[in-house]
């Protein structure tokens, strides 16, 4: 790494933390701490630390994963399901159908149409594994797995006028794919409905991983929106030799929200009314 990239590295962290020490003191909208309230407190009605573990096809290293083990990262997004209780859904970026399928149990008694994204880069086999984890689970409704890239002109036209309660956003890393996944599919939001983008926080230092800053600097592309929050928002920085520098131990005194690894931005688009 050159002078310039490290320099750059070092501003893009001191940005980050001055925005995120900013996002944990605004108050947050009520409805939105609602949700994440209600989703703390479904999470803690499950198995927690064997939510997914009777998968039928789970890869061996995520289970040795560091946030394969916290114990409130996909009972968290089951949570929000139960929160959220969307009827439809739009996934970017799909793997093995984890947090799909979590999605799904904590929105059982409503989701009946699933849409999900991904380039097939495990082997060509993730979808595969995915539709499996999903139907494992006794999925009845609805389900499109769609082979290609999210920024693939077939897709976008086929996708083009749809709408969805809840769009997970989990695709492309990189500045310019977040922030085109984001811009793009922030048109298939239904109204009053929802947006949630993965990895917020995840190798945000890292060179490439710019998921953060493509949400800053799209947001004020977004027409419609009603509120914008950062789940899990926090300052505490430790080093991780797999990821380099990155974010633990997320602690939002707003929700209680802590150890959320990753990190979501949640979106909410404003109603017709």
């Amino acid at each position: 790494m050159n002078l310039i990239e490290r320099l750059s590295l070092r501003i893009e962290k001191i940005k980050f933390l001055r925005w995120a020490t900013k996002q944990t003191k605004i108050p947050p909208d009520p409805e939105a701490l609602r949700i994440w309230k209600d989703a703390i407190l479904f999470s803690k009605d499950i198995d927690q630390e064997n939510l997914l573990d009777d998968l039928p096809y789970i890869a061996d290293k995520d289970r040795d994963e560091y946030w394969w083990k916290l114990p409130n990262y996909y009972p968290f997004f089951y949570g929000l399901g139960k929160s959220l209780m969307p009827k439809s859904y739009l996934e970017i970026g799909t793997r093995y159908g984890y947090s799909l399928v979590s999605i799904y149990l904590g929105a059982r008694n409503t989701l009946s149409q699933i849409t999900s994204i991904d380039l097939q880069q495990y082997k060509d086999k993730s979808q595969t594994y995915a539709k499996g984890n999903l139907l494992a689970k006794e999925y009845k409704g609805q389900y499109e797995f769609l082979a290609a890239s999210s920024c693939d002109h077939k897709i976008r036209e086929k996708l083009t006028g749809r709408l969805y309660d809840l769009v997970f956003v989990d695709g492309e890393h990189s500045y310019k794919g977040a922030m085109e996944d984001i811009i793009f599919y922030w048109n298939n939001v239904a109204p009053g409905k929802f947006m949630i983008i993965d990895d917020v926080l995840w190798q945000i230092f890292s060179l490439g991983k710019k998921v953060l800053r493509a949400i800053k600097d799209c947001l004020p592309k977004l027409d419609k929106i009603e509120f914008t929050e950062f789940i899990g928002a926090g300052v505490r920085i430790k080093r991780k030799p797999e990821h380099g520098v990155t974010l633990e131990d997320f602690n939002d005194s707003r929700t209680n929200l802590i150890a959320f690894y990753r990190g979501l931005f949640l979106i909410k688009k404003q109603s017709n009314k």
